[in-house]
């Protein structure tokens, strides 16, 4: 999702983008690089990692030798590639007992945000919460696919509300007082991804029926055996839930036509966008108003 957000962003509305991949597993850059060319980059010390870490050992940082060109489909964009001893930098920052504003000063410091119109920063939620929480410290806006069953939507919700307690941790170590709560709403998007595209799946009918009534508060009727029913009602409580947290875009992304999940080595540029077109219009949309 998110190279296909920075594929968007450059290819059809024309804007200048940097990718950031903070995923320590470094799935977006072994999507975007062959093999011997991301090692290269890595032994050349081309990484987010060397970047933070020659920071701190107090040298003069040029930003220009730490990022690279990375080629997604038919456009070109900065790319930053996490680096192996990420996940160090970030439990480092994290002892520090205030990680998410210490690590958005640094950041600030090396990176020239003012050349971008948009910065995409990846990263992996459930590997490790406290990357989401130092994205979302980074970030305007974050967002989370969310596949529509009840193990994903109750574990995006567990690991937000441990994320608004560390957050509020943080806050209350600066001295800082702010709505929380309004906060998250405003700034965390769930769009829900993955829905299958038969329409008589209990995923589909959920996702109808959520987005139409709960969203947009329209009246939807879909016809359902009572059983199907019964899980469409479990899934709507849960999804009310983590509503109550996030704001939900009103479209969803289905499983089938383009194989985004595996973008862009394996899906179509201009076809995984069509597919995804209400989710990408939703987006640009919120960071634009």
């Amino acid at each position: 999702m998110a190279l296909l957000l920075t594929y968007y962003l450059k290819k059809q509305k024309g804007r200048n983008v940097l990718f950031v991949d903070l995923d320590p597993t470094a799935g977006a850059s072994f999507s975007v690089f062959d093999d011997d060319v991301l090692e290269a980059h890595i032994s050349n010390n081309r990484t987010f990692s060397a970047m933070i870490n020659h920071k701190d050992r107090g040298r003069n940082i040029d930003f220009s030798d730490y990022k690279v060109r990375a080629r997604i489909q038919d456009i070109i964009v900065d790319f930053v590639i996490p680096g192996d001893d990420l996940i160090d930098i970030i439990e480092r920052y994290w002892k520090s007992g205030s990680a998410g504003p210490i690590f958005r000063d640094t950041l600030e410091q090396t990176v020239p945000f003012e050349r971008y119109h948009f910065i995409i920063i990846d990263t992996a939620p459930f590997f490790d919460p406290r990357y989401t929480t130092l994205s979302i410290y980074l970030s305007d806006y974050f967002v989370i696919p969310v596949t529509p069953n009840i193990v994903d939507i109750r574990r995006n919700i567990n690991m937000l509300r441990r994320i608004k307690r560390d957050i509020k941790i943080a806050l209350r170590f600066r001295g800082i007082s702010m709505d929380l709560e309004s906060f998250m709403k405003e700034r965390i998007l769930c769009v829900l991804n993955k829905v299958s595209p038969n329409p008589r799946q209990v995923e589909f009918l959920f996702s109808e029926l959520f987005v139409q009534k709960y969203i947009l508060n329209k009246e939807t009727r879909i016809k359902a055996s009572v059983s199907t029913q019964k899980k469409i009602d479990k899934l709507i409580s849960y999804a009310q839930m983590l509503n109550e947290i996030t704001s939900f875009i009103p479209t969803y992304i289905k499983t089938s036509d383009a194989i985004i999940g595996r973008f862009p080595r394996e899906a179509k540029a201009e076809s995984a966008v069509e597919h995804a077109r209400g989710f990408l219009e939703g987006i640009y949309e919120k960071i634009t108003s």
